[in-house]
């Protein structure tokens, strides 16, 4: 008994070494293709600023400041929907924690109801019980009368056989586990829907590109020089105007938006992690009947 005792803990370490690597490559996964969509977007936005300033004939080092400003600022925007897309990841992957800490316990109730079955099963009790049940089986055959025959028939519905007790148990804690492996693979698909959902996050807060504005980047040279006269007609003072204040009022407007994104995705954490607690106690109650 104590051969197979190690051997189950053995294998319970060399799941949860199995299940430790998925979680960090999931987490890598998210926060892989995530920040690579994080990153082509702030740099997108970055490039318009810059053609922005090229635009109105400032110098870029001069202005780098209020740039930054900007940037941060949406940057931040982005950087709430990460927090909160990450911390519904987390979210899952704790439910999958306890799902499969349930599953070990079920490995080990299986291990352990088998054991005592093979030991009962070699038991003078056993067989006691299989002699005694034979002898009742013996007497509904040969009964004098039907009312006798029926007599006997209800002491022998009552006897139990200890033996399939312990099989159906063991059946029931198999399906269990299985039915808690549909719900781990439910629990991973919701990862995958979880990424995808922060990538459309990031394009509902992305704001609009000016790409007429980026192209003037490549303007000739007297659209340069027109550039430049732009920016010494309307000087810093137009510059604050049409480019600053215009990018904090379009973030300003983003965060209100967003407000409602961050609303949303805390109530879909919320649904979700109810719902597979639900499901996990229907499965608690159906191993409940099925056990016995």
């Amino acid at each position: 008994m104590n051969d197979i005792n190690n051997e189950l803990v053995a294998q319970i370490k060399y799941i949860i070494e199995l299940e430790t690597r998925k979680f960090l490559v999931d987490i890598a996964r998210f926060n892989k293709i995530v920040l690579n969509d994080y990153d082509e977007k702030i740099k997108s936005f970055e490039d318009e600023l810059d053609a922005k300033i090229s635009v109105y004939g400032h110098n870029k080092e001069k202005y780098e400041f209020k740039k930054q400003e900007i940037l941060q600022s949406y940057k931040d925007e982005f950087d709430r929907v990460y927090n909160k897309r990450k911390q519904q990841l987390r979210g899952i992957q704790a439910e999958i924690q306890e799902i499969q800490a349930n599953q070990k316990i079920a490995i080990a109730n299986f291990k352990r109801f088998e054991e005592y079955k093979i030991v009962y099963s070699k038991s003078q009790d056993y067989r006691d019980f299989i002699e005694k049940k034979n002898q009742i089986e013996y007497m509904v055959q040969n009964a004098g009368t039907i009312e006798e025959a029926n007599n006997y028939q209800q002491v022998l519905n009552k006897m139990q056989n200890p033996v399939e007790n312990f099989e159906s148990k063991m059946s029931a804690l198999v399906e269990k586990y299985n039915e808690y492996d549909v719900l781990v693979d439910a629990c991973e698909h919701k990862i995958d829907e979880c990424i995808e959902a922060t990538l459309d996050d990031f394009d509902k807060i992305s704001l609009k590109k000016e790409t007429h504005l980026v192209d003037l980047k490549k303007q000739s040279k007297i659209l340069n020089f027109i550039s430049s006269i732009i920016g010494f007609i309307g000087g810093a003072a137009a510059f604050e105007k049409r480019v600053v204040r215009k990018y904090k009022n379009a973030i300003q407007e983003l965060k209100k938006l967003n407000d409602k994104y961050i609303k949303n995705i805390d109530s879909q954490t919320m649904t979700l992690v109810c719902n597979i607690n639900s499901i996990r106690e229907d499965i608690n109650e159906e191993f409940m009947k099925n056990a016995g």
